[in-house]
């Protein structure tokens, strides 16, 4: 069984970051997760089993963000403390990959900070907020307004899973739902407004590593278009599946090779 630590990283303004660590090889891979109710790093152990394939070859770093979060942050204050973070722990020339909202994270550092990576795969993220997205965005933060764990997260499975994997579920995606503090549901709703007017579209030009850009065409959260100008604006690489949604991440089955084949070729 490969070992997974979780570690906490203190910034200099007492922020605190946890992160999960795994893998034994020279390269390192670091993953920003997209919005979530409960912290990343909770769930430790399955993202390094998910991602084994990767142990070998790279030492994976799996980023939470950091806390406390403040009413009002915006992405690219997330981005910052995080590439403080990175620099602390002497991460340069890594391989990244930011998901939904880590990917908005990634762009905002790769941008800022150009020689970060070098190679970058940004999957089911967009370089600004369309008008369906917030739409999305604000219908979250209102169900976690209410404090109604259970409608929040119905909705959300209902937006980012594929029709069929919920089927799947049937009734037992009630064991799915954890129970939610108000702790946390008050730092998911700071968390999905800080998405709320994101927008580096002019300014993507300024990423300087090779990139790769992975989307479902049928994303309920993001859309096709919003994710293929990405490559579009980057002439970059793009692979967009016909099937899943927003999650594709989690569902299409070879969806980590394509990581590790942009990585490693």
């Amino acid at each position: 069984m490969m070992k997974c630590e979780v570690k906490t990283y203190t910034g200099k303004n007492g922020t605190k970051t946890k992160y999960a660590k795994f893998g034994s090889g020279e390269k390192i891979f670091v993953m920003f997760p997209g919005l979530s109710v409960k912290p990343v790093t909770e769930s430790a152990e399955d993202i390094a089993k998910a991602y084994k394939m990767f142990g070998e070859e790279f030492t994976v770093y799996v980023f939470d963000r950091p806390e406390p979060v403040e009413l009002g942050v915006e992405i690219s204050d997330i981005a910052e403390s995080l590439y403080e973070t990175l620099t602390s722990l002497r991460i340069s020339g890594a391989y990244f990959f930011g998901a939904s909202q880590g990917g908005m994270i990634l762009q905002s550092i790769l941008i800022s900070h150009p020689r970060t990576a070098k190679k970058a795969v940004l999957g089911s993220t967009v370089s600004r907020i369309g008008d369906g997205t917030e739409a999305k965005i604000r219908e979250w933060v209102s169900l976690a307004d209410e404090g109604d764990c259970v409608k929040l997260h119905l909705r959300f499975f209902k937006d980012i899973y594929s029709e069929d994997l919920l089927n799947s579920f049937g009734e037992n995606i009630y064991s799915l739902i954890p129970e939610c503090e108000k702790g946390e549901l008050e730092r998911f709703i700071v968390l999905a407004n800080a998405c709320i007017g994101f927008d580096v579209y002019n300014d993507l030009d300024k990423i300087k590593c090779p990139v790769l850009v992975l989307g479902s065409k049928k994303d309920k959260v993001m859309g096709e278009q919003k994710q293929e100008e990405i490559a579009e604006k980057l002439n970059c690489e793009i692979y967009m599946y016909d099937e899943f949604s927003h999650a594709v991440y989690d569902e299409a089955p070879d969806y980590k090779q394509r990581l590790f084949d942009f990585f490693t070729k």
